[in-house]
C-alpha cells in the first residue's frame, strides 16, 4: 500500500509542476489526492490528484498547453471550468500495485 501511495505523491508532484511549466501566470489555491478505489466499482486501485488553480487563460489553451505532458482523454485527466478562471484539474491513473487490498 505504502508504493501505492507514494505513486500518488509523485504523481500528485508531477502535475503540479507541469502546471506551473505550462501557465505562467498560475495561482495554485489547493492541491489533493486520494489513493484507493476512486470510482467505487470493483476491485482496483487508482492514483487521483487534483489541483485548484486560477489563471487568465482558457480552458482550451490550457488543454494545448497540458497535452505536451499527458495524452487528452476524459477517463485519465480533464479539467473542470469553475468561472472566472478558476479551474479544476483532475489526473486518474492506476496505482503500481492496482489489486491490493486498498480496492476493497
Amino acid at each position: 500500500m505504502c508504493v501505492n501511495r507514494i505513486a500518488t505523491k509523485r504523481q500528485t508532484e508531477a502535475l503540479r509542476q507541469n502546471l506551473k511549466n505550462a501557465i505562467p501566470d498560475i495561482e495554485i489555491a489547493d492541491i489533493c489526492s486520494k489513493t484507493g478505489n476512486t470510482s467505487g466499482t470493483g476491485n482496483h486501485v487508482e492514483c487521483l490528484s487534483f489541483i485548484a488553480f486560477s489563471t487568465g487563460m482558457q480552458k482550451a489553451e490550457i488543454e494545448s498547453r497540458m497535452s505536451k505532458y499527458y495524452a487528452l482523454d476524459e477517463n485519465i485527466w480533464h479539467i473542470e471550468e469553475k468561472g472566472d478562471g478558476n479551474y479544476i484539474i483532475y489526473l486518474i491513473t492506476s496505482a503500481p500495485f492496482a489489486d491490493n487490498i486498498e480496492g476493497h
